[in-house]
Parts: structure tokens; C-alpha cells; sequence
């Protein structure tokens, strides 16, 4: 049964029927099985336009379901294009911005002073904000777009980025050999994530 549960070879087997059918009447009425059967040109022409028109429904139909089915593709692109344009940016303000975090961390960490600890702390919150708006974009689409890759990887840099800003929030330099290295490891997990977003987009957008 799973011949006919491909929808092209239904309508293909449509057409031929409908395309034989009016020989297998021609056929038949010249038999002379059927002595009372009427074959001139009026009835002959009935059964031409009758068919004709059927014919011509089911290919204004099929026609019509092409376009639709084009359109449809074509809508899933574009509301993925859209998708992809947000992402990409948010991501690219989350890089900036995490980029700003670690350039006052490293400031606030060597000077210890309170006028110091105020941007980092707003700064902080801002990358916060972006980070939530990231997550909840990716973790509603998981199933829609091939974005898995790219959330893992996020997840694993936002982490990061909470262990060592809590650090550096509470004082706790002892705890971090070397700051400016974490940070500056953490920038580049951020490329790491970019490129893999990069790679997410290609293989959604074109295979």
C-alpha cells in the first residue's frame, strides 16, 4: 500500500485514467455489445467536454498545489532568513558586549575601586539582558532550526561567563590564576560560537 501513499504517483495514475478513459469509451461503443448505444457527433462531444473539463480542473488543481507548495518553501526561508538576521545580530552585540565585560573586569580587578566596580556591574547587566533574549530565542527553536550545535556552545561560553563575573563580583581573585586570561579565553570561545553559528546557517539555509 505505500505506492499510494505517494501523492505524485496518485495524480500521475489520475491523468493517465482520465486521459484513457475516453478511449476505452470510444473503444467500447464500437463494440456490438452495445446495439442501442448512441454514437453520434452530439454525444461523442458530451463525453469529449465533460472529460475535458475534469481534466482541466485536476490540472488547474495540481498547478495550484505546486504554487502553493512554492510559496510555502519560499515563506519557510524567508521566516528562517529573519531568524538567522537576529540571531547573528544578538550575537554580535553579545560579543561586543562581553568584550566590554572583560576590558572593565580586568580594570576593576587590578584597581579595586568602587568607581571601577559600578560599570562592571552595569555592564554586566547589560550582557545579562542580551544572554536571556539569546536563550529563550534558541531554546523555543531547538526543534524548528538545526540550531543545537550553536546552543550547546552557547550555553558552555554564558557559563563561563557567570562563573568568572560572580568571581570578580565577590572578590574572589584568588580563586582565578590569571583574570586577564580567563577573560581573554572566554573571547574566544565567543569566535569558537561565531564560527559554529556560521556553519549552523550554511548547512540550514543551503543543504
Amino acid at each position: 500500500m505505500k505506492i499510494f501513499q505517494n501523492k505524485k504517483f496518485i495524480i500521475l495514475l489520475c491523468v493517465a485514467g482520465l486521459l484513457l478513459f475516453p478511449i476505452i469509451i470510444a473503444v467500447l461503443v464500437s463494440l456490438p455489445i452495445f446495439p442501442k448505444l448512441e454514437t453520434h457527433n452530439d454525444w461523442i462531444g458530451f463525453w469529449g467536454g465533460y472529460l475535458g473539463s475534469i481534466l482541466g480542473g485536476l490540472i488547474t488543481l495540481f498547478v495550484l498545489k505546486i504554487t502553493i507548495d512554492d510559496n510555502n518553501k519560499l515563506k519557510r526561508r524567508e521566516e528562517k532568513i529573519s531568524y538567522y538576521n537576529h540571531i547573528t545580530k544578538l550575537y554580535a552585540s553579545f560579543g561586543a558586549t562581553a568584550g566590554d565585560l572583560c576590558t572593565l573586569a580586568n580594570r576593576y580587578i587590578k584597581e579595586r575601586s568602587q568607581q571601577n566596580r559600578d560599570p562592571f556591574i552595569q555592564k554586566y547587566n547589560v550582557l545579562y539582558t542580551i544572554m536571556a533574549e539569546i536563550s529563550i530565542l534558541l531554546e523555543s527553536s531547538l526543534e524548528v532550526y538545526k540550531v543545537q550545535d550553536f546552543y550547546e556552545k552557547y550555553r558552555a561560553i554564558t557559563d563561563e561567563i557567570n562563573r568568572v563575573s560572580d568571581m570578580v563580583d565577590r572578590e574572589e581573585v584568588e580563586s582565578v590564576e590569571d583574570i586577564e586570561n580567563e577573560m581573554n579565553k572566554i573571547l574566544a570561545e565567543v569566535t569558537v560560537g561565531d564560527n559554529i553559528l556560521t556553519a549552523v546557517i550554511k548547512n540550514d539555509l543551503y543543504t
